[in-house]
């Protein structure tokens, strides 16, 4: 038997038993792999679990015993949840004594009373005459029994954990009965999309192009793997042991959906997928420009080896600031459970580099003293003013990085003014902010300008500005 793949449960129970001594039970030693983890996929009709002979092993060491007419050894091992034997387990039992050489390593089969084949229960004895019938018995006799069970089933529909339930009787004593899970089941094939990355559209190039002047962005990348630890191959009986699940035991194919602005519009190449993690390597499939784009029919093998989203731009259509979002979905073999759905998850965010200025001493809607953040364009380009405002503690008031002018509001050379009921209200502030406030001003173009002018209840008009322009 190999015992590193096919040893279920060892229990080890101990017992001083010198004649009619009282009896004394060892904790239980479950050993390794214990218990064993099936995949979570695997059908669920009355599926066997196990296939060699040795697959379900226990061990029970008695110690000291010398078994008379009135007290044998029975061993009675119960299954859980509706888990049955596929056929008789046998407990043989080695026996050694205190007599000639001989009789050492000696062996008998403990007799079967009631249940096995079929059932969820089998109980056995080791009696006197079993005993008495080795070769110099003349002192103590030590027996150590072992269980082993060709298979079990589990019932219809069943994917729950099984138990080994294990009653020792000596003689008349009291019983001592030990339990431990020799059946557990985890999900054997999972899905991973590893990301978001972050790519910056230039605003040196017009956001035409990413960093370095890329038009490609390698986006995240979407994997099924499987649990080494969860036995998923080797059922009904098909093979001697049980083997960890791959992917293609479970998997019949996979779909990866990407969507977002930035897949979108007259972007030549659109988005594809490649294997090795780099954009540079062979496409395996493409598809858009759209807004969102499917990939489906995925094999086995290729989402295995990892598939990577990509995202090739022309560089002479805009590229806007997104969040790209994915879906994975797997499609189970026939008689298998779903694998995994992943969705959604964020998997790039495109952002747009660009000016960045700040405008201090900012009172709130209801002040005496009105403020009023004149932004002007001064670059070649149109794009977004997005804004923080933080108040004189440290604190972001309202929604961080919320757009306070649109692109197309915010084309060359236009002055913007924004005051503090708009500020309010474009943050989405509720409670109007203590002291004096400053906003953190990023805009999408190569150049701003920012004045930030006072008026005091008396009608003085002072500039604030803190920062050069």
């Amino acid at each position: 038997m190999n015992t590193n793949q096919n040893t279920i449960l060892r229990l080890a129970v101990a017992a001083a038993l010198a004649g009619g001594a009282a009896t004394s039970y060892a904790v239980v030693d479950l050993g390794i792999p214990i218990p064993v983890k099936f995949a979570n996929e695997l059908p669920t009709t009355g599926v066997s679990l196990f296939n060699a002979a040795g697959d379900l092993t226990f061990s029970a060491p008695v110690t000291s015993f010398k078994p008379t007419a009135g007290q044998n050894l029975q061993i009675n091992v119960t299954l859980s949840n509706g888990a049955v034997y596929v056929g008789t387990p046998t407990v043989l039992c080695n026996i050694t004594t205190a007599g000639p050489p001989a009789a050492a390593g000696s062996a008998t089969l403990a007799s079967l009373n009631l249940g096995g084949a079929g059932t969820s229960q089998a109980i056995y004895s080791l009696s006197q005459t079993s005993v008495s019938a080795q070769a110099g018995d003349s002192g103590t006799v030590t027996t150590a029994c072992t269980v082993n069970a060709s298979a079990i089933t589990v019932a219809s529909g069943a994917h729950v954990n099984i138990n080994a339930s294990v009653t020792y009787t000596y003689g008349t004593l009291a019983s001592s009965t030990v339990a431990g899970a020799i059946i557990t089941f985890v999900k054997g094939v999972s899905g991973f999309i590893t990301g978001p990355s972050t790519h910056v559209a230039q605003v040196t190039a017009g956001f035409l192009t990413f960093t370095a002047a890329a038009t490609t962005a390698t986006f995240g990348t979407f994997s099924f793997q499987g649990n080494g630890s969860a036995r998923g191959a080797g059922v009904d009986n098909t093979a001697a042991a049980a083997a960890a699940i791959v992917v293609a035991d479970a998997l019949s194919s996979a779909s990866i959906t990407a969507a977002g602005a930035s897949l979108a519009g007259s972007r030549t190449g659109g988005v594809f997928l490649v294997t090795g993690g780099a954009c540079a390597a062979g496409t395996q499939a493409s598809g858009g420009p759209a807004a969102s784009v499917s990939f489906a029919g995925l094999t086995p093998a290729q989402v295995s080896a990892g598939l990577t989203v990509c995202l090739n731009v022309n560089g002479t259509s805009t590229i806007p600031a997104d969040s790209v979002t994915a879906t994975l979905v797997g499609v189970p073999n026939t008689g298998f459970s779903l694998v995994t759905t992943l969705s959604p998850n964020v998997l790039a965010t495109i952002t747009r580099n660009g000016s960045s200025r700040r405008a201090l001493n900012i009172p709130n809607a209801v002040n005496a003293d009105q403020a009023f953040i004149r932004i002007t364009n001064t670059s070649a380009l149109a794009g977004r003013v997005i804004g923080t405002l933080i108040d004189q503690t440290g604190v972001v008031l309202g929604t961080a990085n919320s757009v306070l002018i649109t692109a197309a509001a915010f084309t060359p050379n236009v002055t913007v003014i924004l005051d503090a009921p708009t500020l309010k209200t474009l943050f989405g502030i509720v409670t109007d902010w203590a002291g004096r406030a400053q906003l953190v001003i990023n805009a999408e173009t190569t150049s701003i300008s920012v004045v930030n002018a006072i008026r005091a209840a008396n009608g003085t008009l002072t500039n604030l500005s803190s920062e050069s322009n």
